[in-house]
């Protein structure tokens, strides 16, 4: 799936038709904004202008030492740039670059050179080609890059307004799909010491768009709904065979007979609603929101401590409602989904102006 089509189906639902319609003005308007939102430029990435005296003989001695290429070096502003490698080579880079005269280490990834400044960065993050996971990235790199520095294991701390996590002999941080995480499994980052499973973290930005798709783990749910909607069983909400798109529905409300785009489901019971959240693993899963940046990570290398500033915390039911991001469960026009609908948790927060709203209990019997 491409970066385009993703966009589109995260949004779909905004749309009377269940896709935007590009002859249709209020459509368009909409898209642009959409879009707008997600755009954001980062000019220290444009660099291109003549790098400082220091950068140029930095980047010389590196090219030779190290049998590198102008590839490998991106600037970032005049006496700044980022040295480009593959991921799991970077401890060893890292640890070879400080031996050369004059290159000092400065911080976790970055490598002073008199007055210019290297950041090293895995080659696999630039130009998009970890598309998909860039934050989830972050948190691993910055956490594995602390265990590097110290050349062993060391204290994590989780630090939020709302909590503040140990978790000692931390050996490394690993990306939950590599070590077998299953159907439901909410976690995508695993905190081990060996092979023990120290924590399960379920990784989100600070402002997300969606809990979980709901059509695969509750499919039984999802077609009771629509064949009772089929059948005009749960009032007001009707379907229609949508004429543009053949074996797809339009959903209506059967008392106005108006088209809507989107039903509000209330009053799931808790453990739907926890198994939305956090899963089924155990550990228990804790949900960390935060928008991770370089300066989120703070080494004390004489204690081995590493610090990660963190927006907020999720542990339980009470900490998601106090956020107002509850999952809401709501079904919405997509005309790429079967029966043209889609089924899904978002955060209550997301939700703006349901057409209909009805109870779990109802639609689903």
């Amino acid at each position: 799936m491409d970066v385009i089509e993703k966009f589109l189906n995260e949004v779909s639902w905004k749309f009377d038709k269940g896709y935007p319609d590009i002859t249709n003005e209020q459509d368009i308007l909409m898209l642009e904004r959409l879009l707008g939102e997600l755009i954001v430029v980062d000019l220290n990435e444009a660099f291109t202008g003549t790098p400082s005296q220091d950068i140029v003989d930095g980047i010389e001695k590196l090219k030779t030492q190290f049998n590198l290429t102008d590839d490998n070096f991106l600037g970032v502003s005049r006496n700044k740039f980022k040295v480009l490698i593959p991921r799991n080579e970077r401890p060893q880079y890292f640890q070879n670059i400080q031996k050369l005269d004059d290159f000092i280490r400065d911080d976790i990834n970055v490598i002073k050179y008199k007055t210019s400044t290297f950041l090293l960065k895995p080659i696999e993050a630039q130009g998009g080609q970890s598309a998909g996971k860039p934050n989830e990235a972050a948190f691993l790199e910055g956490i594995n890059n602390a265990i590097n520095v110290c050349e062993g294991p060391i204290t994590v701390i989780l630090d939020s307004p709302q909590y503040k996590d140990t978790f000692d002999n931390v050996t490394e941080a690993v990306d939950s799909s590599t070590t077998g995480a299953g159907e439901g499994d909410k976690s995508d980052a695993q905190l081990l010491s060996g092979t023990n499973i120290l924590a399960n973290i379920s990784l989100k930005k600070e402002k997300f768009l969606a809990w979980e798709t709901l059509k695969k783990r509750w499919k039984n749910e999802f077609l009771k709904i629509a064949n009772n909607a089929l059948n005009n069983k749960i009032h007001p909400l009707t379907l229609k065979p949508n004429p543009d798109k053949k074996g797809k529905y339009l959903m209506y409300n059967s008392e106005t007979g108006n088209r809507i785009t989107l039903v509000q489901i209330d009053n799931a019971p808790k453990e739907v609603n926890e198994m939305i959240v956090f899963g089924p693993e155990e550990p228990k899963v804790i949900v960390v929101g935060n928008n991770f940046k370089e300066d989120d990570f703070i080494l004390d290398e004489e204690k081995c401590i590493l610090t990660v500033k963190i927006h907020h915390i999720y542990k339980t039911l009470n900490d998601v409602e106090a956020d107002n991001a509850e999952p809401v469960i709501v079904l919405m026009q997509h005309r790429n989904q079967s029966y043209g609908l889609d089924f899904r948790a978002r955060p209550a927060y997301d939700i703006k102006n349901p057409s209909i709203v009805m109870d779990w209990g109802d639609i689903t019997k």
